[in-house]
This record gives C-alpha cells, sequence and structure tokens, in this order.
C-alpha cells in the first residue's frame, strides 16, 4: 500500500511551543505580523508601538559587554500561577531607571546595578502589556521588545536607601501587593 504524506500528521513546531501556536511564530521564537495581531485581541492585551523612541532602560547586578538580550518569557510566580503572560517572549524595559527598579519587587538596599538601554532603539519590537499580562505595568511601565536587542551600559548605580514613602497597590487575580518605586541611589 502507498500513503502519501500528506496522510500523516507531525510536528514541526520550536521547543516548548503549544500546539496552536505554531503559524503564528518564526523558528526564532518571534511572533509573526499574524501572530502579534492575534495576541493584541486576545486575553492578555499587549499593545504594538511602531516606531517608539522613547527612553527605554534595562537593569543588571550583571556587568554585560557586547552584549545582545534574547526574549525570554520570565520565570517568575507570576507567570508561573497565571496572573503574567507566560508565553510572549520578550526583553523588559521601563521608561525610568526607578520604574526599572521598582519592577524587581525585592528590596534593593545597599545593592549596585549596571543600566543600560537598546544600542538602536528602532530595531526593537517595542509593545506595552496592560494590567492582564502584567499586573503591576501601571507602575513599572513596563515595555517589552519582542526580539533580540544589543545594549550597551549607561551608568552604574548603588543603592543607599529609600525615601519611607508608602508602597504602591496593584492587584492579581484576587490579591493585592504592593511595589515600592521610592529606592535612593547614587551614579557611580
Amino acid at each position: 500500500m502507498i500513503v502519501d504524506e500528506e496522510d500523516y500528521l507531525s510536528h514541526y513546531g520550536i521547543k516548548d511551543m503549544h500546539w496552536h501556536e505554531r503559524r503564528y511564530q518564526n523558528y526564532d521564537g518571534t511572533w509573526t505580523e499574524e501572530g502579534k495581531e492575534r495576541r493584541r485581541k486576545g486575553g492578555r492585551h499587549i499593545k504594538a508601538l511602531p516606531g517608539y523612541s522613547g527612553p527605554a532602560y534595562f537593569v543588571s547586578e550583571k556587568k554585560l559587554e557586547n552584549t545582545s538580550l534574547l526574549p525570554r518569557v520570565p520565570d517568575n510566580y507570576f507567570t508561573k500561577n497565571g496572573y503574567e503572560d507566560a508565553e510572549t517572549p520578550r526583553v523588559c524595559f521601563a521608561p525610568s531607571v526607578d520604574q526599572c527598579l521598582a519592577g524587581l519587587s525585592q528590596n534593593l538596599d545597599g545593592k549596585s546595578f549596571y543600566i543600560y538601554e537598546p544600542v538602536d532603539i528602532s530595531k526593537c519590537d517595542m509593545a506595552k502589556p496592560d494590567t492582564t499580562a502584567v499586573p503591576d505595568s501601571d507602575i513599572t511601565g513596563e515595555l517589552w521588545c519582542t526580539n533580540a536587542v544589543d545594549v550597551h551600559q549607561v551608568g552604574k548605580i548603588q543603592i543607599t536607601g529609600n525615601r519611607g514613602e508608602a508602597g504602591k497597590s496593584f492587584t492579581y487575580g484576587d490579591k493585592t501587593a504592593e511595589l515600592y518605586d521610592d529606592w535612593e541611589y547614587e551614579f557611580k
């Protein structure tokens, strides 16, 4: 019996990709234009920002040199428990250093951070998640670059304390949490 190849069901998607997403993503994990549009219309709202040219900062405790950051899904409590988009690979930026620090959601007292920004922001496929995609995005101003991005260091800071201001509340699911965006720091 001769069987045509089209009679077989085969999967040739990307590792960890959901079965229904294959046709909407490229092999490097980025979304096709149709995939980006479908995601914008889905339950998690992510607004594309074509031509974004505003500030975009990334902080790291590690010194990165000649680095291209690759999009990934964060491995944190919110993504693991369905409170934050756990499907869209991204590099997370914020429009200010203060907002980057707030987004770390931890006690930063005494820590040092390197500050980075994209080498050429016009090459970033930037998007803005709303609070259904990232519950604290109204506070952090989180921005996503959904493709690989080259960054360069623009500074280094040392956290010296906080101003003692009240935290800013946000909700996730049926819970409430607070973020602190009042860290004092010195440039080194």
